[in-house]
């Protein structure tokens, strides 16, 4: 319990800041609402489906570790392709 209020305390922290620097960020002041919403699309539809894959995944593979190793290069992708970001102003 402990440990879930501490996780929960923190993501809720690290979700507000990127909230306020998204804001910052986005190109149109005018469009912010539509650009938050597809945002928030982005980072549903994941949630949505990943459970999906990844059962297709274990099934497919007989087992969890090539769902660990597609987690690793997916999350490698995504940190890759926030290399180009380099300031906000």
């Amino acid at each position: 319990m402990v440990a879930g209020a501490v996780l929960g305390t923190g993501y809720g922290c690290f979700l507000a800041v990127d909230q306020a620097l998204a804001t910052q960020v986005l190109p149109d002041e005018h469009s912010r609402g539509k650009d938050l919403g597809i945002m928030n699309i982005a980072s549903v539809v994941p949630q949505a489906i990943g459970p999906m894959i990844g059962a297709l995944i274990v099934t497919a593979a007989g087992g969890f570790w090539a769902l660990f190793i597609a987690s690793g290069v997916i999350a490698t992708l995504g940190a890759l392709a926030v290399l180009p970001i380099r300031i906000a102003r």
